[in-house]
C-alpha cells in the first residue's frame, strides 16, 4: 500500500502525544511534507464527505496517502479512512490499494484490523477500516517497559499479535511486512495487526524475480520491490526470494526479541553484514534486556533461523512454544504440595482436596489441549480452504467435534464460532445461523455466548426470521442483561415490534420514516369483505376490491371512507381470469373471459358489459390522452399476441379497437405492465410499458405519433424482467418510475453470458432525461424471490405516501412460510429508501380515505394458521392485534441430575426456541443416545419426532415415534405414529395406531370423542373401499378405457406402461366413485424426455365436468418457443386454485427436460388431519420432499369421477415416459361405460403390442379414427406388409388440415421415423417435409442441445439434399419450410464443430428467405447474425461486420439485432454494436 524505506515511519500526527496514534500507517519520509510543498488534494478540510463517510481529522500523512478519522453515517460509528494521494503517478498504486482491501476483507479475527469498505469518491480511492484508539505496539512496549513491566505482561500482548498473523496464514495470506509499527494496541488492551499493503495470497507471484540480494540503492529507491522493512525482513526477503508464512514468523520473532531485549536481534550496516549475522545466529545483547525464560529464548532463536525449514512449521506451533511456562507449572505444583502438606493431618479432607485439585488440573489440561488443538485445526482448515478443498476442511472440523477428549470444553463453542464465520463467508447464511446457535448452546465463556447471540441477531435480521430474532433478543436480555441498554440493538427491537404488529412499541423504538409509518398504522379497522385478492384503489368516491373465493370472482365497491361500507357487487363468469382496471377515472375494467370483455358503469350502480373482442389474455392496461384530443383512450397489452391495442369510442359512441404497437415493435415480447404518467412535465402523459419475455426485457416510454396514432418509443432501458411499474415523486417533485426487476429465467440470446438475466434484481427508479430513460437509484429486494416462485409475488409495486411526509413510497412483497409479507420502502429526505417489513401483512393497495397526509393500507393480515382477514391500516377506531411471541412447550427436565446433561438439554431447548428445528431435532436425537431407557428417553424421542414432523420428514418422525413408543404405548408417541402413517399413505397402520390410542385410560372424554370421529372418517375413506393399486405386470384391467392406442404400449419385461406422443389429449381413463373427503393419489413413473409446452397429467375429474380437475399431478415443461430462454421441467400438484411447486429451490430432481428421472408424485387430502399435501420422491436416490397446506373444505363434491392420464401442450411436443404404478386410496372402482367388446379387444391387443391380433381386429371393425388408421399402417409395415399400408398412408397424407391425422403422423415421425419416414417421403416428398418440419420444430427451436435427441435429428436432416427441399416452382411456404430445416441442420453442424458445412446451410437458408420475399424479416436477420458469428470466430471481422450491418438492414426488429450482437462475445466488439 505504501513505500517502506526506513525502519520507523515518519508520520505527521495531529495528536500531541507522539506515542498515540488512533490508526497507524507506515508512511515514508519521502512522503513527509516539506515546508515549501504545494498543497494537494490530500489537504481536505475536516468536514469533507467521502460517500457516507464524513472526515473528522487527519491522523497521519505519508508518501502514499493520508489517514483520517471519519464518521460512518449509515452504521453510526467512527472509522479510519486510508485515502491514497491523488497527486502520485504510480501505475501499481490502485492494484496495491485493492490488494490490501482484498486481503483484509478475507480476515475476520479479533487480532486483525477489520476492513469495512473500499470505494472511490471524486477520483479518490480510499479504504474504510476499523478505528482503533490506541498506540502502536512499539510505543506500547516502550511505555510498559518504562513502567516496569516484565516479560510475562509483554508476551501476553505480543502473542495476541501473533494470533492475528496466524489467522492471516490460516486464510492463505502472507503479510510480508510485520513489525511493531504495523500493530495497534487498543484501549481495550487487544492487539490488532494492520497494514496489509504488501500482503500476498500463497502462491501469488512476487513483483520481483528471485535473484541476488537487493543492494542499498534498491532498498532506498524501488517502490514495490522492497517487500518488507529492513530491520524485520527475513533472509529470503533480503535475497529477493519469495516470502511465505515462515517469513512472517521470522519478522514476528524479530519484533518479539526487540521488545524483550531492547535491541534488534541482528546488527549490520549493509545487507551483506545483516545476512552474515543472521546466518551465524549472532544475536545482539543489551543491558536493558528483561529476564527471558529459557524456553522463550530457545523458541525465538529457532524462529530467527536463517533457513525457513529450520523454523517452526507454522505460527501456531511457535505461539504454543512462546506460551509455554514451566516455571509457572512448577509454582502451581509447589502450591498444591504445600497445601497438601499443611493439611496432612486431615487425611480425608486432604484426599478429597487432592482429588478435586487433580480433577481441576485434568479439566484445565483438557481445556488447554483443546485450545491448542483448535489452533492447529484452524490453521489446517485455512490451508485446505485456501487450496480449494472444502470437503477436507469439513472432515477435519467434524473430526474435532467428534473427539471425545474435547467434548464439553470451551473450545467446541469457539470452533463453532469460527465455523459460522466460514459459512457466512461462503454465503450460506442458514448454515451460519446453525453454527452460531450451536456455539451459543455449547459456550462456557459468557463472551463466547454473547458473541454468538450478537451474530445471530444480524443473521436472523438478514433472513427476516422475526420469531427467531425475538427469541435471540430475549436470550440476550436473560443471559447478558447489559445488552438491554445497547443502543445498537434499539432499531432491531423496533423491527421486531413492527413485525409483530406492535406499532406503538415500534414507534417508540424506531426513528425517521419507519417511526412515522408505525405511528400511522397504530389505528386500524377490520373490513367486512372476504377472499379479497386485489384492491384497485379509489374509483371516484368508491374503493373497488376483487374477491376470488371458491366460485366466480366478484368485484365489490365500497364507500371511500374509513368505514368501507359496501355499495354494490358485480360477479363475473365462473371461468374469468384476470380482471384489470383500465381507467379509474371512467370506471372501466377489462375481464379475461372466453374473450376479452370491457365493462363500464351501469345506470344505478354496478357494471355492465360494453364491448368484447376475440383475445384470450390481458396482462396490462392503462388509459391516457396520448393523441391530445381531450378524450382518454384505453391501451391494452394483450398477452401472447405481443401487441398493444387501443380502444376508444368513435363519433357515434361505439367502441372501436386497433393495434397501435405490433409484434415487431414489441420484439415479439409480452406487455407485462403499463403506466400512464407525465414524465417530462409537459402537461401530457406518456405511456411507460414494461416488456418481459421472450426477447425485449426492457422498459420503454411511448408516445403517440402525430397523424397516425401509432405508438413510438422515445426512450428505452433494457433492464431485465420488469414485471411491474409504479410512479412516485421525490422531495423535489420529480416523477420516478419504479420498476420491479426479478430473475425468472436467464436468456443468453439477448444478454451477455456474465449477466444472463440483465440487471441485478431489485427496484429501479427511472427518470426521463431527454430521449434517455436513466436509472436514478437501485433499491434491492429485502428478499429476492427468484424463478417461478416469484410469479405470484412480483407484479405491480404499490405506490403512495405511506408515512405522510409528502414523498412517494412503494411496497414490495415476498412469500415465505406459506403467506405473503410486505416491505414498505419509505423515501427519506435525501431521496433514498428505508425498508420497513410488515410480516404476515399483504398490502393490497395504498388509498387515501381520511384527512391526514398518510395513505391508508388495505391489506390481508394472516394469522398463525395461514388464514387472513382484510384490514384497513391507518384509520379506524381499532388496533391490529399484536402477534404473540411463539411459545415452544418444553418438556420437563427436572429429573436430569447430571450437570453436563442438563447443559446439553438446555442447549437443545434453546435451539428449539430459536426456531432451528432441524438442529434441535439432531440435538435431541444425540441426547436420546446418551440417556438410559425410561421416561426421560421417551420424552426426548417424542420431542425429536415432533420437530421432524414439523419439518415434513414424516418417515424420520415415524421412526422416532416408534422408538419412543417402545412397548410403553405412550399417548404422545401413538398420536405421532398415527399422524405419520396417515401422511405416508399407510392407512391400515394408521388405523391400528388409532385403535391403540382409543384404549388409553388417561384419555379425556373429549379426546376420545375426537378419536372416534377420526376413526370413522378413516374407515370410510380407506377401508370401506379396497385400495386401488394398478401395476403393469399383467394386461390392463377391464376398468381401463384406452383413448389413444397409438401412444400406449405395455412393456411386460419392465412391467411398465409406456407412452410416447406429440398429441395433446386423454390417453387412458379409470372410473371411480369418491365421497369428497379423504383421497390419496400417487403415480410412479420414469420420465424419459419432455419438450417445451409438453405436460404429462394425471387428473381426478368429475364425470359431469371432465374439464375441471379437482386434483392434478403433473410433469410440465416450460420456457419459450422462440429460443433464448432455457426449457425447464417442473413437478406440480394442483387442488383447485392451490398449486404446489414441489421441486423448487433447492431442486430435488433435475430441471433439464432431456434428463431421465425415476420419480413418484403423490397428492393427498387427509380429512382426519384436515391436511392437503404434495410429495415428490426421487426413487433413484430414495429422497423425498413434501409440502402441506390446510384443508379448509372439501376439494370436490361426492359422486362419480374419472382418473385421467393425459398429455397436453400448445404445439407438437415430444413426451416419453413409462408408468410403473398408480395407486388410489379413498375411492372405489366402478364399472366403465358399456363399450363394443370387439373394440375393447382391439385396443387391448394394441396396448399389449400384439401386432397380428390388432391387425385382425382392425380388419374386422375398421379403424375408428385417424390415429387408429395410423396404427394400422405402422403395424402393417412392422409385419412385412408395407404394400398394404400404402393406401392408408396416402389417405393420411391427403387429410390436409385434419388435426387428428397430422397429429398421428407427427407422433410416428418422432417415434418411428426410420420405419415411417422413407415411406411417406416416397409417397409425397413435399407433404413429408411439411410434416417433418412440424413434428421436429419444437426440437429445432428449443432442444438442439439435448444430447439424446440432437444426434437423431442430425441424422434425419443429413439425408435432406438442399436442391430437393425447394425446387423451382416451390411456394413461399415451401421455401421457408426448407429454410427452417437447413437452419436447424446448420446449428447442429456448428455444435458438431463443422463450421464450413454450417456456413453453407446458413447461406442456402438465407437465399431461400430472399426467394420467398422474406429478405427483410426476423428469420433473415437471425441467419445473417449466425453467419456473422461464424466469420468472427474465424477471425474475419470485416465479413462479420458486414453481416451485422446486413442483419440490421434486413430486420423487422432492429432492437433485437442490436441486443443479440451485444450479447455475443464474438460480435460485441464490432463497430456500431
Amino acid at each position: 500500500m505504501v513505500e517502506r524505506v526506513r525502519d520507523t515511519a515518519e508520520v505527521e500526527r495531529d495528536s500531541e502525544d507522539p506515542s498515540r496514534i488512533s490508526h497507524a500507517d507506515t508512511l515514508s519520509s519521502a512522503g513527509a511534507r516539506k515546508a515549501d510543498a504545494q498543497p494537494t488534494a490530500d489537504d481536505l478540510p475536516a468536514d469533507v464527505r467521502l460517500g457516507r463517510f464524513t472526515l473528522l481529522r487527519v491522523l497521519g500523512r505519508g508518501g502514499m496517502g493520508v489517514v483520517y478519522t471519519a464518521y460512518d453515517e449509515l452504521l453510526d460509528r467512527i472509522v479510519a479512512i486510508k485515502m491514497v494521494r491523488s497527486d502520485r503517478d504510480d501505475q501499481h498504486l490502485l492494484a496495491r490499494v485493492l490488494r490490501e482491501a482484498k486481503a483484509l476483507a478475507k480476515l475476520s479475527h479479533p487480532n486483525v484490523v477489520q476492513i469495512h469498505d473500499v470505494s472511490e469518491s471524486d477520483g479518490q480511492v480510499f479504504i474504510a477500516m476499523e478505528y482503533v484508539d490506541g498506540p502502536t505496539l512499539r510505543a506500547w512496549v516502550q511505555g510498559r517497559r518504562e513502567a516496569g513491566a516484565g516479560c510475562r505482561e509483554l508476551m501476553a500482548t505480543l502473542i495476541e499479535a501473533g494470533r492475528g498473523l496466524a489467522a492471516a496464514h490460516a486464510a492463505g495470506l502472507v503479510h510480508r511486512d510485520f513489525k511493531p509499527d504495523n500493530v495497534l494496541v487498543g484501549a481495550d488492551g487487544r492487539a490488532r495487526v494492520l497494514d496489509f499493503g504488501l500482503v500476498a495470497a500463497r502462491g501469488e507471484p512476487e513483483p520481483r524475480r528471485p535473484g541476488s540480494p537487493l543492494d542499498s540503492a534498491e532498498l532506498l529507491t524501488r517502490t514495490g520491490a522492497i517487500l518488507g522493512t529492513p530491520a524485520y525482513m527475513s533472509p529470503e526477503q533480503w535475497l529477493g526470494r519469495p516470502a511465505d508464512a515462515r517469513s512472517d514468523q521470522y519478522s514476528f520473532c524479530a519484533a518479539v526479541y526487540e521488545a524483550l531485549h531492547g535491541v534488534r536481534p541482528f546488527a549490520g550496516g549493509t545487507p551483506t553484514e545483516v545476512l552474515a549475522a543472521i546466518s551465524q545466529v549472532s544475536l545482539e545483547s543489551s543491558a536493558h534486556a528483561l529476564a527471558v525464560p529459557t524456553p522463550i529464548a530457545a523458541a525465538l532463536r529457532r524462529g530467527l533461523s536463517f533457513r525457513p525449514d529450520a523454523r517452526f512449521p507454522d505460527m501456531t506451533a511457535l505461539l504454543a512454544a512462546l506460551d509455554h511456562d514451566p516455571a509457572a507449572s512448577r509454582r502451581r505444583w509447589r502450591r498444591i504440595a504445600g497445601v497438601a502438606l499443611v493439611t496432612a493431618v486431615f487425611v480425608i479432607a486432604a484426599v478429597l482436596l487432592a482429588q478435586g485439585l487433580q480433577q481441576r488440573w485434568r479439566r484445565d489440561q483438557r481445556e488447554d489441549d483443546a485450545v491448542a488443538a483448535l489452533a492447529q485445526l484452524e490453521a489446517r482448515i485455512g490451508e485446505s480452504r485456501a487450496g480449494g478443498d472444502r470437503i477436507a476442511a469439513a472432515r477435519m472440523f467434524a473430526a474435532f467435534l467428534d473427539e471425545p477428549a474435547y467434548r464439553d470444553t470451551a473450545a467446541i463453542a469457539r470452533a463453532w464460532l469460527a465455523e459460522a464465520g466460514r459459512r457466512g463467508d461462503d454465503g450460506d447464511r442458514r448454515a451460519a445461523i446453525s453454527a452460531l446457535a450451536r456455539a451459543f448452546t455449547l459456550a462456557h465463556d459468557p463472551k463466547d455466548s454473547k458473541e454468538a447471540l450478537l451474530g445471530l441477531v444480524g443473521l436472523f435480521r438478514g433472513e427476516l426470521e422475526w420469531d427467531g430474532l425475538a427469541q435471540v433478543l430475549a436470550l440476550l436480555d436473560e443471559r447478558h442483561p447489559e445488552a438491554a441498554g445497547d443502543l445498537t440493538l434499539a432499531s432491531v427491537r423496533g423491527d421486531v415490534a413492527l413485525a409483530r404488529h406492535d406499532f406503538a412499541a415500534a414507534a417508540a423504538r424506531l426513528a425517521g420514516p419507519r417511526r412515522e409509518l408505525a405511528s400511522a398504522l397504530n389505528s386500524a379497522r377490520r373490513a367486512e369483505f372476504a377472499d379479497v385478492h386485489q384492491v384497485y384503489g379509489r374509483v371516484g368516491d368508491e374503493v373497488w376490491l376483487l374477491a376470488r373465493g371458491v366460485g366466480a370472482p366478484v368485484l365489490h365497491a365500497a364507500k371511500a371512507e374509513a368505514s368501507l361500507a359496501p355499495l354494490w357487487r358485480h360477479p363475473f363468469p365462473l371461468d374469468t381470469g384476470r380482471v384489470e382496471l383500465v381507467d379509474p377515472l371512467g370506471g372501466y375494467v377489462i375481464a379475461q373471459e372466453d374473450t376479452l370483455a370491457l365493462y363500464g358503469p351501469a345506470a344505478g350502480g354496478g357494471l355492465e358489459r360494453l364491448y368484447t373482442w376475440p383475445e384470450r389474455q390481458v396482462y396490462a392496461a392503462a388509459a391516457a390522452d396520448l393523441d391530445g384530443d381531450g378524450a382518454r383512450e384505453m391501451y391494452v397489452g394483450t398477452g401472447s399476441s405481443c401487441q398493444i391495442t387501443k380502444i376508444e369510442r368513435d363519433p357515434q359512441g361505439a367502441f372501436t379497437r386497433r393495434t397501435v404497437y405490433d409484434v415487431g415493435d414489441s420484439v415479439e415480447s409480452v406487455v407485462h405492465s403499463m403506466l400512464a404518467v407525465d414524465l417530462d412535465r409537459d402537461g401530457r402523459e406518456e405511456l411507460v410499458v414494461a416488456f418481459a419475455g421472450w426477447r425485449a426485457y426492457d422498459v420503454r416510454v411511448l408516445r403517440a405519433a402525430p397523424g397516425t396514432g401509432k405508438l413510438v418509443a422515445v426512450a428505452r432501458d433494457k433492464i431485465g424482467q420488469a414485471f411491474g411499474l409504479g410512479a412516485v415523486r421525490d422531495g423535489k417533485g420529480e416523477v420516478r418510475v419504479v420498476a420491479e426487476v426479478f430473475h425468472r429465467e436467464p436468456n443468453p440470446l439477448v444478454f451477455a453470458p456474465e449477466q444472463p438475466f440483465g440487471a441485478p434484481a431489485g427496484n429501479y427508479l427511472l427518470a426521463l432525461d431527454g430521449d434517455r430513460l436513466v436509472r436514478r437509484a437501485h433499491v434491492p429486494f429485502v428478499i429476492d424471490d427468484a424463478g417461478a416462485k416469484a410469479d405470484g409475488v412480483h407484479w405491480y409495486p404499490l405506490v403512495g405516501d405511506a408515512d405522510g411526509d409528502g414523498r412517494g413510497d412503494f411496497v414490495n412483497h415476498y412469500f415465505e412460510r406459506g403467506v405473503f409479507h410486505s416491505v414498505v420502502q419509505l423515501q427519506d429526505e435525501r431521496g433514498g429508501f428505508v425498508p420497513a417489513v410488515l410480516d404476515g401483512i399483504q398490502v393490497l393497495q395504498l388509498v387515501q380515505l381520511d384527512d391526514d397526509p398518510a395513505a391508508e393500507l388495505l391489506a390481508n393480515v394472516f394469522d398463525a394458521s395461514g388464514a387472513s382477514d382484510l384490514w384497513l391500516l391507518g384509520a379506524g377506531g381499532e388496533t391490529l392485534p399484536v402477534r404473540p411471541p411463539v411459545h415452544e412447550d418444553m418438556s420437563d427436565r427436572s429429573m436430569v441430575r447430571d450437570a453436563a446433561l442438563r447443559r446439553a438439554f438446555a442447549g437443545a431447548d434453546d435451539l428449539r426456541r430459536l426456531g432451528l428445528f432441524a438442529d434441535a431435532a439432531g440435538a435431541y436425537e444425540e441426547l436420546a443416545r446418551r440417556v438410559p431407557p425410561g421416561e426421560l428417553r421417551r420424552g426426548v424421542l417424542v420431542d425429536a419426532a415432533g420437530l421432524r414432523e414439523r419439518l415434513g420428514d414424516d418417515a424420520a418422525a415415524l421412526a422416532l415415534y416408534r422408538e419412543a413408543d417402545d412397548g410403553a404405548r405412550t399417548t404422545a408417541a401413538l398420536q405421532g405414529v398415527f399422524r405419520s402413517h396417515l401422511r405416508l399413505g399407510e392407512y391400515d397402520r394408521a388405523l391400528r395406531a388409532l385403535e391403540s390410542l382409543r384404549t388409553r385410560p388417561e384419555l379425556a372424554p373429549g379426546d376420545a370423542a375426537v378419536l372416534l370421529e377420526q376413526r370413522d372418517r378413516l374407515v370410510r375413506a380407506a377401508f370401506d373401499h379396497p385400495p386401488i393399486d394398478v401395476g403393469f405386470d399383467r394386461p390392463l384391467a377391464p376398468a381401463w378405457t384406452i383413448r389413444d392406442p397409438l401412444a400406449l404400449r405395455r412393456r411386460p419385461l419392465s412391467q411398465t406402461l409406456e407412452f410416447r406422443t406429440t398429441v395433446p389429449g386423454p390417453l387412458a381413463e379409470l372410473p371411480l366413485e369418491w365421497d369428497g373427503e379423504t383421497i390419496d393419489v400417487s403415480i410412479d413413473l420414469t420420465v424419459e424426455h419432455t419438450e417445451w409446452s409438453s405436460q404429462l397429467l394425471l387428473d381426478l375429474v368429475p364425470e359431469a365436468e371432465p374439464e375441471r380437475p379437482v386434483l392434478r399431478l403433473g410433469v410440465m415443461t416450460h420456457g419459450t418457443s422462440r429460443g433464448g430462454q432455457p426449457t425447464l421441467r417442473e413437478y406440480q400438484c394442483h387442488a383447485g386454485r392451490r398449486v404446489f411447486f414441489v421441486n423448487h429451490v433447492p431442486a430435488l430432481l433435475p430441471a433439464d427436460p432431456s434428463t431421465r428421472s425415476r420419480v413418484r408424485l403423490r397428492m393427498f387430502a387427509v380429512a382426519p388431519l384436515d391436511e392437503l399435501g404434495c410429495a415428490l420422491t426421487d426413487l433413484d436416490r430414495d429422497e423425498s420432499r413434501i409440502q402441506r397446506d390446510r384443508l379448509t373444505a372439501r376439494i370436490g363434491p361426492p359422486g362419480r369421477y374419472k382418473l385421467v392420464l393425459r398429455a397436453a401442450g400448445d404445439v407438437p411436443a415430444w413426451l416419453s415416459a413409462q408408468i410403473h404404478h398408480v395407486a388410489v386410496r379413498g375411492a372405489r372402482l366402478v364399472d366403465p361405460p358399456t363399450a363394443d367388446p370387439r373394440r375393447v379387444a382391439l385396443v387391448n391387443a394394441a396396448v399389449e403390442g400384439e401386432a397380428v391380433a390388432t391387425l385382425a381386429a382392425l380388419a374386422e371393425v375398421g379403424p375408428a379414427d385417424a390415429r387408429e388408421q395410423a396404427l394400422q399402417a405402422l403395424l402393417l409395415v412392422q409385419t412385412g406388409r408395407a404394400a398394404e399400408a400404402v393406401p392408408l398412408w396416402q389417405a393420411l397424407l391427403a387429410a390436409g388440415e385434419d388435426a387428428a391425422a397430422r397429429g398421428a403422423l407427427h407422433t410416428l415421425l418422432r417415434g418411428h421415423h426410420a420405419e415411417v419416414g422413407p415411406v411417406l417421403r416416397a409417397i409425397s416428398e413435399p407433404r413429408y417435409l411439411d410434416l417433418l418440419a412440424e413434428a421436429w420444430r419444437n426440437t429445432g427451436v428449443n432442444h438442439l442441445d439435448d444430447p439424446r435427441v440432437a444426434p437423431v435429428f442430425l441424422d434425419i436432416l443429413a439425408g435432406l439434399a438442399p436442391e430437393r427441399l425447394a425446387g423451382p416452382g416451390s411456394s413461399a411456404a415451401e421455401m421457408l419450410r426448407a429454410a427452417d430445416l437447413l437452419t436447424w441442420r446448420a446449428r447442429l453442424l456448428v455444435r458438431a464443430r463443422k463450421p464450413a458445412a454450417a456456413r453453407e446451410d446458413f447461406a442456402r437458408a438465407l437465399e431461400l428467405c430472399r426467394r420467398a420475399d422474406q429478405a427483410v424479416s426476423l428469420r433473415a436477420s437471425l441467419l445473417l447474425l449466425e453467419l456473422a458469428s461464424l466469420a468472427a470466430k474465424d477471425g474475419d471481422r470485416t465479413t462479420a461486420g458486414a453481416h451485422v450491418e446486413a442483419a440490421r438492414a434486413a430486420s423487422t426488429m432492429p432492437l433485437l439485432v442490436d441486443d443479440i450482437v451485444r450479447a455475443r462475445a464474438e460480435l460485441a466488439g464490432l463497430t456500431g454494436a
